[in-house]
């Protein structure tokens, strides 16, 4: 399907460069420059990380979903983390020097075993009736389940027998469903979707508002992280005929399924979904997929 820089074709790459990644997001647009992108060299780039680490805007949330399928598998861990009243952060800087020295523990027990630092995300979210601060938490496997949910605890004092538990704590191996990444992203950004909301929890329309509200969520990572990636955009792989073709089908279709499948041959199509600019008069469509193994 040939076109004339009517439509802009980006895919973004989640793995390591020079590997084919598990999991591609295709952008599928218009192309604003008319045409007149010029074509560089074939040179890889990262995505840009948001300058912010709150998660109220639709690019830091899409970053965040991009980011956890480019570093986590189901060998590694879900963990939740909260705090009994005795432990209770009094700000979000004692909550944060929290968890980073439950990942020191953590570190110190990999050591031991020769295993590299743990990568990991972690979003720090609060009830939005009480205001308490708990953690999700995805981390390199490794350790046993148990030992890591040992690690949340408070540091030994002059006579203690053991160390004390800062809250509850529950570590779980991650679980993916047929379509991969999928199930964990839903799971992570849980109560952004209005239909899995209960007591407390924010909606979507919460997250992205302009309003101060006090259920909000932070993240936080750990260095090295792979970032996901993109070649240059293709300004010639559709045209807008293309475009207008797949939006007059529905997108959970099996035709569409089809089309997308061979242009992104060894990927299967998870997700497929169209969105309407008014200002241009014109369709965009943004797609997740899978490799086949």
């Amino acid at each position: 399907m040939k076109g004339y820089g009517s439509v802009r074709e980006k895919v973004i790459r989640c793995g390591r460069y020079g590997r084919k990644c598990d999991y591609i997001e295709v952008d599928i647009v218009p192309n604003i420059d008319n045409g007149r992108h010029k074509r560089s060299r074939r040179r890889k780039r990262n995505v840009s990380a948001p300058k912010q680490k709150s998660l109220n805007t639709k690019r830091a949330i899409r970053y965040l979903y991009q980011l956890i399928k480019s570093n986590f598998t189901d060998e590694d861990y879900r963990i939740d983390l909260t705090y009994s009243n005795k432990f209770r952060p009094r700000s979000e800087e004692e909550a944060t020097r929290r968890v980073k020295n439950f990942v020191d523990r953590v570190n110190r027990e990999r050591l031991k075993r020769g295993l590299p630092k743990a990568a990991y995300i972690c979003i720090h979210e609060y009830g939005k009736k009480n205001g308490r601060i708990h953690h999700h938490m995805l981390i390199s496997g490794g350790l046993d389940r148990q030992l890591m949910e040992a690690l949340w605890c408070d540091r030994k004092r002059a006579g203690q027998a053991k160390r004390e538990r800062l809250g509850t704590v529950n570590c779980d191996n991650l679980q993916f469903t047929d379509e991969g990444i999928e199930g964990l992203f839903r799971y992570i950004t849980k109560d952004m979707r209005q239909e899995q909301l209960t007591e407390g929890q924010l909606t979507l329309e919460d997250l992205f508002s302009e309003k101060k509200v006090k259920g909000k969520r932070r993240w936080m990572q750990s260095k090295g992280l792979v970032r996901p990636w993109s070649m240059p955009p293709n300004d010639y792989k559709y045209s807008r005929r293309d475009v207008e073709k797949i939006v007059s089908m529905p997108p959970d279709c099996e035709n569409v399924r089809k089309i997308f499948e061979r242009i992104y041959d060894g990927y299967a199509l998870d997700r497929c979904r169209y969105e309407f600019n008014e200002y241009l008069g014109r369709w965009s469509i943004y797609l997740s997929m899978h490799l086949i193994t």
